[in-house]
C-alpha cells in the first residue's frame, strides 16, 4: 500500500471504477476510513460485490471528495484531524465561518467534534437555501450525553427558519410553524438523526 493509500482504487465487476475519497489511512494501526460513491446499495443481497486494488507505488493519488457528491448534496463535514475550521468536503466549499468545534480522533465513524462551549457557524450562500418546495434533509451521527435544552442544529434567513432542538431528552424538529412530534434520544449514545422536509411532510427520523 503506497503512502497515505494514494494508490487505492475500487471497481464494481472490475470494470467499472468508483469515485472515491480517503479520510484516512493509518497502516502503523491498520486502520482506513475511505468514502465510495456507489450506484445502488441494495439491503439484504449478499450478492452485490466490489473490489478494491492496491500495490503501485508510482499510481498518482485518486483521492477527491469533490467528485463523490452530486450537485443536490451542498455540506459534508467530515471533522477531518488538524481542521481549526471544518471543511465542506463538497465541491460548493461550504466551509465554517467560525467554530468551537474540539476534534476527537475516537468518533463513532472516524474522527469526530465535540461542542461544550458553543457551537459553529457557515455563512449564508444560496446552495444552503431550504425550502419545503424543492426538498431538504440534514443528518447526522450525534451522542448527546444528557438532557438539555439546546440547538443542536439551524438554518435560517430572512423568510425561512428550520431548526432541530434537544428538549430536556428528546428531540423536535421546527420549520416555520410546523414542528414534529418529540422523539426521544437515548443519552451518552451514537444515533443517526435525519430531518426531512417535503412539500407533503416533514419528518424527524431518530
Amino acid at each position: 500500500l503506497a503512502e497515505n493509500g494514494k494508490d487505492l482504487r475500487f471497481a464494481i465487476d472490475d470494470k467499472t471504477p468508483l469515485k472515491h475519497a480517503i479520510e484516512k489511512v493509518d497502516a502503523l494501526s491498520e486502520i482506513g476510513l475511505v468514502w465510495l460513491k456507489i450506484p445502488t446499495v441494495r439491503g439484504g443481497i449478499s450478492t452485490d460485490t466490489l473490489s478494491m486494488y492496491y500495490g503501485n507505488a508510482n499510481a498518482p493519488d485518486a483521492s477527491d471528495s469533490k467528485r463523490i457528491y452530486d450537485v443536490n448534496q451542498s455540506l459534508v463535514f467530515h471533522f477531518n484531524e488538524g481542521e481549526t475550521l471544518p471543511q465542506d468536503a463538497t465541491a460548493y466549499g461550504n466551509n465554517a465561518t467560525t467554530s468551537k468545534a474540539i476534534i476527537e480522533t475516537s468518533g463513532w465513524i472516524g474522527a469526530t467534534a465535540k461542542f461544550t462551549d458553543g457551537g459553529m457557524s457557515i455563512a449564508a450562500n444560496p446552495t444552503l437555501a431550504t425550502t419545503a418546495e424543492d426538498g431538504f434533509t440534514f443528518s447526522t451521527w450525534a451522542k448527546i450525553a444528557q438532557p438539555q435544552n439546546s440547538t443542536l442544529f439551524q438554518s435560517k434567513d430572512a423568510s425561512t427558519k428550520l431548526e432541530l432542538v434537544v428538549q430536556g431528552s428528546a428531540l423536535v424538529a421546527r420549520y416555520q410553524n410546523v414542528s414534529t412530534a418529540a422523539v426521544n434520544f437515548s443519552a451518552d449514545k451514537w444515533q443517526h438523526i435525519a430531518v426531512v422536509a417535503r412539500k407533503d411532510k416533514f419528518e424527524l427520523y431518530l
